[in-house]
This record gives C-alpha cells, sequence and structure tokens, in this order.
C-alpha cells in the first residue's frame, strides 16, 4: 500500500498547481441520483477517468481528479481521506455512488466492495455473466468506511471498482465492463434530485 505525501486536499492544493499538476472535470446530471467518480484519474490510476466518464455518459453525473504529473504521482489521497470540495459538494447532491479505481494486480479481474451491498451483489452478476473475473474486495480495497469517499453519497452506501491494469488496457473488457455497469444502473430506481 502506497503512503500518501498528502493528507487532505487542501494540502495538496497549497502544494500543486491546478491545470499544471492536477486537474478536476465533472459533470451534474440534474435527473440522475447516480454519480460517477474517478478520484484517481490521469496519472495517478491510469484510464479510471475515461472508464468513469464512458460509464456515466449524459446519463449519470460525473467527477474526476486527474493527476497531470508522471506516472507513480505523488497526487494519490486515499479515500477514505479524500475531500476535494467539488466532489464532496456532487456527491452530497445524489442517493449512490460509484467509484472507478486502479487495481495492482495481474490479470484482467475486477475487485469489488462497498457498503451498498444491493448494488455490490448486481453489479457482480451482471459482470460475472459478462466473463469478467470479479474478486471480493481485499484488506483496504473493501469502500466499506464510512468516510470513504464514495460513502459520501446521501445513502451513505456507495460501490468501489478496482480494475486491474491488463483489463484497464483492453478495450473490449472495457466495452463489457462499461455496458454492464450501465445496464445495471439503468435499472436502479431513480431518485428525485431536487
Amino acid at each position: 500500500m502506497r503512503k500518501d505525501e498528502y493528507l487532505t486536499f487542501k494540502a495538496l492544493e497549497a502544494a500543486e498547481k491546478r491545470g499544471e499538476d492536477y486537474e478536476i472535470d465533472s459533470r451534474w446530471v440534474e435527473r440522475s441520483s447516480i454519480a460517477i467518480i474517478a478520484p484517481h484519474g490521469g496519472s495517478i490510476e491510469p484510464l479510471t477517468d475515461r472508464i468513469a466518464s464512458r460509464i456515466a455518459a449524459e446519463d449519470f453525473s460525473f467527477y474526476a481528479f486527474r493527476g497531470l504529473t508522471p506516472p507513480g504521482s505523488r497526487l494519490h489521497i486515499t479515500s477514505s481521506r479524500f475531500d476535494e470540495p467539488l466532489c464532496v459538494d456532487l456527491l452530497s447532491g445524489h442517493e449512490r455512488a460509484l467509484s472507478i479505481h486502479g487495481w495492482g494486480e495481474s490479470g484482467e479481474r475486477i475487485c469489488i466492495g462497498g457498503r451498498d451491498r444491493e448494488l455490490v451483489a448486481a453489479l457482480r452478476v451482471g459482470l460475472e455473466t459478462a466473463g469478467i473475473r470479479v474478486d471480493d474486495a481485499t484488506a483496504g480495497l473493501g469502500g466499506a468506511e464510512p468516510q470513504n469517499i464514495v460513502n459520501r453519497c446521501r445513502s451513505t452506501r456507495g460501490v468501489q471498482l478496482e480494475l486491474t491494469m491488463a483489463l484497464r488496457k483492453n478495450p473490449k473488457s472495457v466495452d463489457a465492463l462499461i455496458h454492464t455497469v450501465r445496464c445495471t444502473l439503468q435499472q436502479l430506481p431513480q431518485v428525485n434530485q431536487k
């Protein structure tokens, strides 16, 4: 497990330059009660922000924090301490949340965790049916801590998907993942955001 250089976004913001070292992207979809986030996008956990953006498309709200520094980035803030204000605000306005992360294990597989057990179960079934290997969350990757950024949505129960690099780099697997996740999310009842 990596040791973070910054323990809060405020500390990162004081030392790094937005637009040069990192960037933030977000889209709020008023009709959606679901937010898709990638708090470690760009060079931090490559391709996670692109996958999250494709899952969100025009149907779900989206947020990404992207590192622009070289890979192995110092910009990683552990999910249980990730507190970038725009992300916190976006999540507080949505009933459910899904976060996309990079996982350092080998092979094409996903580690799934989170407090939204109903959605975890539905996603597991869908992903396995699509031929994607799904592992239970390992220690430190469970997304179960109440302070984890994905659990800062209204329901306080999000889902965390950790994707191996082999999966992230395989266009066919990524397409299957995105299709499955979107179909699963679209079957959930939407809660009025107003």
